[in-house]
């Protein structure tokens, strides 16, 4: 089964950028409910860090999915990043 992982990392400095700072944790909330609720085939997994802190929300499509980076939680860019993570379900 194909996943979408969601860092929800925080990094020991607070002074330094990470993905949970930024709400990771609640989209991922937001993510689950939408992937249940549209019965979109993929396992929606919360993550360490992915990397790339300085430009997250980071996720990663698996396996072989694309990365995925700066998600932010407006309902605009949800609605455009259900899309392509439905899209990626399907391939």
């Amino acid at each position: 089964m194909k996943k979408l992982l969601i860092c929800t990392n925080y990094r020991a400095n607070p002074n330094q950028h990470s993905c949970a700072a930024r709400g990771s944790k609640a989209l991922a909330t937001d993510l689950a409910h939408l992937v249940k609720n549209e019965e979109v085939e993929i396992i929606v997994e919360t993550s360490n860090c992915l990397g790339y802190c300085d430009i997250g929300i980071n996720l990663k499509l698996s396996p072989n999915g694309d990365f995925i980076h700066n998600a932010i939680k407006s309902q605009d860019s949800q609605a455009k990043l259900f899309e392509l993570i439905k899209e990626f379900a399907i391939k």
